[in-house]
């Protein structure tokens, strides 16, 4: 987004930005974008070689899958709010945490999510989930993420490119395999 950018609207989710873009033909338009907090999605491992998965429920959503995650709150770190999202919603905690992935899923929306693989995951407290939320802890085979992904009742989508890659690509499953586990 350009510096000139300016705020139109705040929300409690969302803000909108409008400016001024020159186009190619030398003429202005008015250009909008959203802006929000960014997020962050966690893959956690155990020490059985297993991955941690949730099953939720949201207001006004379908129950879906889903990794352990959320937004990233003012003044913390991505790596901060991965280690907070996974102890809130699973009560695990991992030996070590890596950052795997950094994308921003929509082009007109200021929004980075950061992907953590948390390796080696002890359950150490209670779950402290949000009050919007109802959540179910599963212990996975990778084969039954595959699968799960593969079905499409994996949700956000945002990882789907690469557990779909690994499903159909030995080559790509060897690699992810290394990167949860080893």
């Amino acid at each position: 987004m350009p510096e000139s950018a300016k705020k139109v609207f705040k929300g409690i989710l969302f803000d909108v930005y409008h400016w001024q873009q020159r186009l190619y033909d030398g003429s202005y338009s008015t250009f909008e974008m959203l802006k929000r907090k960014n997020s962050v999605i966690v893959i956690p491992t155990t020490t059985d070689k297993k991955i941690l998965f949730l099953e939720q429920k949201q207001p006004n959503k379908h129950p879906f899958y889903s990794f352990p995650g959320g937004r990233v709150n003012d003044g913390e770190s991505p790596k901060n709010a991965s280690l907070r999202e996974l102890r809130e919603e699973t009560g695990f905690v991992p030996e070590k945490i890596e950052l795997w992935k950094t994308f921003q899923p929509a082009s007109k929306m200021e929004y980075f999510v950061y992907a953590f693989i948390a390796k080696n995951c002890t359950r150490k407290v209670k779950p402290r989930t949000d009050s919007g939320e109802s959540i179910c802890i599963h212990k996975l085979t990778l084969d039954k993420l595959l699968a799960l992904v593969y079905n499409r009742q994996y949700d956000p989508q945002s990882l789907m490119y690469e557990f779909l890659s690994a499903y159909y690509d030995k080559k790509y499953l060897s690699g992810i395999n290394k990167l949860l586990f080893d």
